[in-house]
């Protein structure tokens, strides 16, 4: 990859625009979309026909299996993996997941050096509100001067666990957690979950 954090920034903005998928992946020559989402675990049994899409995949009861026809019976909490276009991805998701969900507004990104801060950009392209927090008070300033003041950028010096309730993060409707530390970020993203924030992603530090 040429541009990781440009790339990994652009998954995350795309994954806004279908807040009932789990993940979505772009594509530089296509407009195919790769989204995963997983089905309403009350839904009832039905056949979803892949004409116009490729279901490349399907997870069920932790076995993974890939469908050999263009018609496949979808059970509850499966999770799929389908190749389509915008059209199709939206009606895919209200057939397994035929509930409302809030559309993603308030963002919270864990993490304020070089990914978080462009993970940051591409959320205020998009209009969204966006906090980012920090420990080191040097990246904070840092990541205040790049980002021009258009996002509240919080520094977390002592780690308390009362921050999101002082700054209202458990308001958010997404958490993002971008350090350079896996373990940390998976436990910031289970702390988030604990508080009550529905939907978490957390980066996968590129080793190099």
């Amino acid at each position: 990859m040429i541009f990781p954090r440009k790339i990994t920034s652009k998954s995350i903005t795309s994954l806004l625009d279908y807040p009932k998928a789990n993940n979505v992946k772009t594509f530089k020559y296509t407009d195919y979309k790769l989204i995963s989402i997983k089905a309403y675990g009350m839904i009832e049994p039905f056949i979803l026909k892949s004409d116009d899409f490729i279901i490349v995949g399907v997870e069920r009861e932790k076995n993974f299996f890939i469908p050999q026809t263009k018609s496949l019976e979808i059970q509850p909490n499966d999770l799929l993996y389908i190749f389509a276009l915008d059209k199709d991805i939206k009606e895919i998701c209200d057939l397994l997941k035929p509930y409302d969900v809030d559309a993603i507004k308030r963002c919270v990104v864990f993490g304020g050096q070089d990914l978080g801060i462009s993970i940051s950009k591409s959320l205020l392209e998009t209009k969204r509100e966006v906090k980012l927090i920090e420990k080191d008070v040097e990246f904070c300033k840092k990541a205040d001067e790049i980002l021009e003041g258009r996002v509240d950028v919080i520094n977390l010096k002592y780690g308390t666990s009362t921050i999101y309730e002082d700054e209202g993060l458990d308001n958010a409707d997404i958490f993002i957690a971008s350090t350079d530390d896996d373990e940390y970020n998976i436990v910031k993203c289970l702390e988030a979950k604990d508080k009550g924030i529905k939907k978490i992603v957390t980066n996968h530090p590129t080793k190099h």
